[in-house]
């Protein structure tokens, strides 16, 4: 589920707080058995990497590990923070009348990606 996480330069991605070298640790986190741990983690990981519902750039290399997370063990929060990194930081953007177009950095496509092709994840929560 968290194949190549360390392979990735952590260091040169930015949250809303600076590098993202704390990231695989809460990945690691949001991961394991532990649930106030992965509850914690994921507060602290939605914080740096969708920070008042702006993405930042480091949501990026973290998307994937997060779709992977949510295919094992989807809870309804993760599912939300997708959803929201999904739609440039919050679904609020779209809901609210914005194109997603106009609020997407380019540079946040990938993210915009990951969670597109992650549909039958959030299809299967909507019984």
């Amino acid at each position: 589920m968290l194949q190549g996480l360390d392979a990735i330069d952590w260091s040169s991605w930015e949250t809303a707080y600076g590098p993202a070298t704390g990231v695989p640790d809460q990945l690691r986190a949001i991961a394991g058995d532990d649930v106030a741990a992965a509850r914690s983690a994921l507060d602290r990981l939605e914080s740096s990497v969708n920070h008042q519902g702006l993405a930042s750039l480091a949501a990026v290399p973290t998307t994937p590990f997060l779709v992977a997370i949510g295919r094992e063990r989807p809870t309804p929060r993760l599912v939300r923070l997708l959803a929201d990194l999904g739609c440039a930081g919050s679904h609020a953007f779209v809901a609210g009348g914005e194109p997603l177009s106009d609020t997407l950095l380019p540079e946040l496509q990938p993210v915009r990606d990951a969670v597109a092709g992650a549909f039958d994840l959030f299809a299967g929560l909507l019984d």
